[in-house]
């Protein structure tokens, strides 16, 4: 039976006639599951239950990616960005999200979605299936497997304890221990086993014939009778690089995993991933080709608000530094407003961090990021906040440029940012 699939965006209420009642009284099970306070990051702080004129609502809280019911509804959370047309916000959703560390592979990093209309959660299974295709082309890597047989012949060791419990009344045949080099790893069990899972699964054709096709090639391995210890067994050295991405992934569709801190249940499993942090990794990345002369760092954590002791560590998103001269760049997922008498609604918690990169880092320029949006403009996309050096009070020259960065128009805002970067970066100097 075909999955149905419900595209929603950020903020966007699903009601329980969206999902049919069972599923609906699923996902709340799912959210209270992860609403304990030993959780890091609390789901119910990112699907929110509320009531809208007397009935349940779960709104997502940027956080997005997808959530699957029971093989029966997949709930696609799409990021808030003005586009009317549901197939380029979704490829656009798919190119940001690319740009995260957990897309290592070469079919994670590189998908090319053909289908604009394949829901999420058959675009991940595809680009799992890609990344296998490429394993294959590389060819399976082999291993030693310990192996205990009952022989009719002397190889390896002798077991006199099993050959005495097994051979009492024949002559012929000895217990041995021996290794063997084959395919038969735990990361190919792992492997076939998430494949012969995804087989099942998956709606889409094309899946499921490439699916059954790379299930041909892994004939001589087995399937993972015991998943949890395979995994243990997983060796994590230089010739085993090509199955680092691929044993992630396993897990994801194995055991219900996830990037984030939350836990699946027997019946839904959820790829959710923060858009603070997918923002942040776009943007760096489109900098890190833009500026490559420039020496891109993301999340460079060497400084500290208080130096005795060292505590409440500062993390900016982006450092950026040349011939000595550094920029930090920070963004921020939200939307602001045109109000100017609000500060167009930029927090003062933000503006006070900035505060403190510029001290702690020893910068006089920082660029904090927002997307922009058609409730909000700025000239040129962006404004500046300046405080001037005064002696007296023992104040530096800070200048934070706030910078609306048009994720539909990418090359016009790095246009203008390459700007505000050579302004900032001329001051410093």
């Amino acid at each position: 039976m075909k999955a149905k699939v419900l595209t929603v965006s950020e903020f966007q209420g699903i009601k329980k006639d969206d999902l049919g009642e069972k599923n609906f009284a699923l996902l709340e099970e799912f959210i209270e599951e992860n609403s304990g306070d030993d959780v890091e990051e609390r789901l119910s702080d990112f699907l929110r239950i509320s009531s809208h004129k007397g009935f349940k609502v779960i709104k997502p809280q940027n956080y997005v990616g997808v959530i699957n019911i029971d093989n029966k509804v997949q709930i696609e959370i799409l990021p808030k960005i003005d586009i009317s047309d549901e197939n380029k916000l979704r490829n656009l959703f798919l190119k940001m999200l690319s740009c995260l560390k957990e897309f290592k592979g070469k079919s994670f990093k590189n998908a090319q979605i053909n289908d604009s209309k394949l829901p999420i959660y058959e675009v991940f299974i595809q680009m799992y299936l890609n990344e296998v295709q490429e394993l294959l082309k590389r060819g399976l890597k082999s291993d030693y497997l310990a192996i205990e047989e009952n022989l009719t012949f002397f190889k390896g060791k002798f077991l006199i304890n099993q050959h005495l419990k097994h051979n009492i009344v024949r002559k012929d045949r000895f217990f041995m221990a021996y290794d063997e080099f084959h395919i038969n790893r735990p990361e190919n069990r792992l492997i076939k086993t998430t494949l012969l899972k995804l087989n099942k699964i998956t709606t889409n054709g094309r899946n499921q014939l490439l699916a059954k096709r790379l299930l041909a090639e892994f004939e001589m391995v087995g399937q993972s009778m015991n998943i949890d210890k395979d995994f243990s067994l997983v060796k994590k050295d230089r010739n085993s690089q090509a199955y680092q991405s691929l044993m992630i992934w396993s897990q994801i569709f194995l055991k219900n995993k996830s990037f984030s801190t939350f836990k699946g249940t027997k019946n839904v499993n959820a790829l959710l991933f923060s858009m603070e942090k997918i923002f942040e990794a776009y943007v760096a990345k489109k900098l890190k080709i833009q500026f490559p002369e420039w020496n891109v760092e993301t999340q460079k954590k060497d400084k500290y608000l208080f130096d005795n002791p060292k505590s409440f560590r500062l993390k900016p998103d982006i450092y950026m530094s040349k011939d000595g001269s550094s920029i930090v760049l920070d963004t921020k997922w939200k939307k602001l407003n045109q109000d100017e008498s609000k500060n167009y609604g930029i927090s003062q918690v933000d503006m006070y961090q900035m505060y403190a990169y510029a001290y702690k880092y020893d910068v006089e320029n920082i660029i904090l990021i927002y997307p922009k949006h058609n409730e909000i403009s700025f000239k040129n996309d962006y404004t500046t906040y300046v405080q001037k050096q005064n002696n007296v009070y023992n104040l530096k020259s800070i200048v934070i440029t706030v910078f609306l960065y048009d994720l539909l128009k990418d090359e016009i805002s790095l246009k203008k940012l390459t700007k505000v970067l050579s302004e900032t970066s001329s001051q410093s100097e």
